[in-house]
C-alpha cells in the first residue's frame, strides 16, 4: 500500500480515537496480517490464537472452516476457482496498544484464490469485514481497505471482492471506504447461486489488471430512481447515501446493478 496513504488514515484513525477514548496521547494504531496454515490434507487451515490481545478476533467470528464460509459467501466465485491450487486464507488486524494493554478494533478476512478459467487470473475475496462497536466511525474500515488493496497488489490479483447486507445498520461505514478506494458496485452471474442486491446483499469489485470497468447503478430516494455510473461517480453514490442520514436501511437504496462483462 502507498505507506504515506496509510499513514495519513491511521493518524486521523488515532485522532479520532484518542477524542472517543478520551485519551491524554494519540493510541497506537498498527495492522498485524495473519495468515491460516495450510494443513496436510492440502484443503483444511488452522489460524493460531494470538496471545496477549484483548477480545481477539476470535471472539467476534468462527474460523474453524474458511473454505466452507468462502463456499457459502461466494458462491458462484468458488464454483470459478481452481480447486487444483490451494486457496490463501488471511486475517487482517487493526490493533490499539492502550498502555500496556492491546486491543484489537477490527479485522477483515480475505481468501485469495485462482480461477479455474481466464490464464492464471488470480483473484481477492473478503468473507467478512467486522468493527468493534467502540471504534466505529474512528477510521478503521479506512484502514482495512487499504490493507486489503495492498494484499490484493502483493499477490498479483486481477481484482478483490467484497460485500454487505444491504440492511446492515452501519452499512454507509462500511461501503464507503470501497467507493472512495475505487471499487466498481458489482452484480454478476448468479448461476451458482451468488446473492446480489435485488436478494439482500451489495457487491463491489476492484480491478487491478489496469482495464476500466463500470456499471449503473439505479438509486431509490423518495420515490424518484436516479441512475449513476460506478467508479466514474462514487462521490456522488456516497452523497446519495449522505442524503439519507437516519433512514434505517439505506442498502435498501440501492434498486439495480448492471452486470458487468467479465474476463
Amino acid at each position: 500500500m502507498a505507506k504515506k496513504q496509510f499513514a495519513e488514515k491511521r493518524k486521523a484513525s488515532q485522532e479520532k480515537l484518542k477524542e472517543r477514548l478520551g485519551l491524554l496521547n494519540l493510541p497506537k494504531v498498527f495492522l498485524v496480517t495473519r495468515r491460516f496454515h495450510l494443513q496436510d490434507d492440502g484443503w483444511s487451515f488452522v489460524l493460531n490464537r494470538p496471545n496477549g490481545v484483548v477480545e481477539p478476533p476470535e471472539d467476534f467470528e468462527d474460523f474453524s472452516d474458511p473454505v466452507g464460509e468462502f463456499r457459502t459467501t461466494y458462491p458462484q466465485l468458488f464454483f470459478d476457482s481452481d480447486k487444483n491450487c490451494p486457496f490463501e486464507m488471511h486475517l487482517l488486524d487493526i490493533r490499539l496498544r492502550l498502555g500496556q494493554v492491546t486491543v484489537s478494533a477490527g479485522f477483515s478476512w480475505p481468501v485469495v484464490g485462482m480461477l479455474v478459467r481466464g490464464g492464471g487470473k488470480k483473484f481477492c475475496a473478503v468473507n467478512s469485514l467486522f468493527i468493534r462497536e467502540l471504534f466505529r466511525g474512528c477510521g478503521i474500515s479506512s484502514l482495512l481497505k487499504l490493507a486489503e488493496i495492498d494484499l490484493a497488489e502483493s499477490q498479483q490479483c486481477n481484482f478483490i471482492q467484497t460485500w454487505h447486507e444491504s440492511d446492515n445498520p452501519y452499512f454507509v461505514s462500511a461501503i464507503v471506504p470501497s467507493l472512495k478506494t475505487g471499487f466498481v458496485l458489482f452484480h454478476g452471474t448468479s448461476n451458482g447461486g451468488e446473492v446480489y442486491e435485488d436478494n439482500g446483499r451489495v457487491h463491489l469489485r476492484k480491478y487491478l489488471d489496469g482495464k476500466h470497468r463500470f456499471s449503473k447503478v439505479s438509486l431509490e430516494n423518495g420515490g424518484k430512481e436516479t441512475e449513476l455510473i460506478s467508479p466514474d461517480q462514487n462521490e456522488s453514490i456516497i452523497c446519495h447515501f449522505a442524503g439519507l442520514a437516519g433512514s434505517k436501511h439505506p442498502g435498501k437504496s440501492i434498486s439495480s446493478i448492471s452486470r458487468l462483462k467479465d474476463f
